[in-house]
């Protein structure tokens, strides 16, 4: 009887637990068909976990570029499916850090980067040192790029693009944006660089989280939304202009270290000093080029 009674108590239990399973397991069937788990998310995941830290893309390798160049063609896909097409989303407007840049299938790029042009490239990231890009949409038409930097890795400075935007085609996702010349700032020096330019964009994809873009030509963006970018004082990036006594102490500073870079190097033959004075020779041909 003992014996009866003891087995009676045990399928009892096994049965509680079986039923306590039973409601775990359609829990977590429940978690998994949840909206917060669609694939694109999952995608948006795996690609923020590959750019992060990367310098917008510049520090990956190769393989790591193609894997995520790849997954990006899979939100593409999943964009044109949104019902909410890009340019009627509210989402579209806003502030962005630019996470990620790739040129892998546009042919002879040259110098430079779709992001930041020559600041970005190999010799502009080593005396420009990037320590922000970002890029603003605001209503109702205005587009702002903007490089953060370090010059020699020492003084802080940015350059900064403003253009207006208009819609390209009944798409819905196409714009195109006429800037005006880069604004070059370091410190209380402001200076117009370059031309005007046009560049196309076509938001492929658009969340909460990132804002994904294709060029013209095929180069492939990553943006998030918000966080740093947000205290970036995007709205007034590219507005700010120099002093007059401002621009001629500038002046005066150039053809110092142009004229005592090219002493240094007449008057000392020996190597490290020459690459001193080379170093100025170039920051005051940096300068006189602003």
């Amino acid at each position: 009887v003992r014996q009866c009674r003891q087995s009676s108590q045990w399928v009892h239990r096994r049965a509680g637990d079986l039923e306590q399973e039973s409601r775990r397991v359609s829990h977590a069937d429940t978690v998994t068909l949840s909206p917060d788990l669609k694939p694109e998310a999952l995608l948006v995941d795996r690609v923020l976990g590959l750019i992060q830290s990367s310098d917008g893309g510049a520090d990956l390798s190769e393989s790591s570029k193609a894997e995520c160049d790849l997954l990006l063609d899979q939100l593409e896909a999943v964009g044109q499916q949104q019902k909410v097409r890009p340019l009627d989303n509210p989402l579209l407007w806003g502030n962005c850090a630019v996470a990620y840049t790739s040129t892998r299938r546009v042919s002879d790029y040259g110098a430079g980067s779709p992001s930041g042009g020559r600041f970005r490239g190999n010799v502009g990231r080593a005396l420009f040192r990037t320590t922000g890009l970002f890029q603003s949409v605001i209503k109702p038409n205005l587009a702002i790029n903007k490089v953060a930097f370090k010059l020699l890795g020492l003084i802080e400075g940015h350059v900064a693009l403003r253009g207006i935007l208009a819609p390209v085609g009944s798409t819905g996702d196409t714009v195109k944006v006429d800037f005006e010349p880069a604004l070059l700032s370091v410190g209380p020096i402001h200076m117009r660089l370059g031309r005007t330019s046009q560049v196309q964009l076509t938001t492929t994809y658009l969340d909460e989280r990132v804002r994904l873009g294709k060029g013209s030509r095929g180069s492939l963006f990553v943006f998030t939304q918000g966080g740093a970018a947000d205290q970036a004082e995007m709205d007034q990036a590219g507005l700010q202009t120099t002093e007059r006594s401002t621009a001629a102490l500038l002046a005066a500073a150039t053809v110092a270290l142009m004229l005592g870079g090219l002493a240094l190097w007449l008057s000392v033959p020996h190597l490290i000093a020459r690459g001193a004075a080379g170093l100025l020779l170039m920051v005051g041909t940096i300068f006189g080029a602003m």
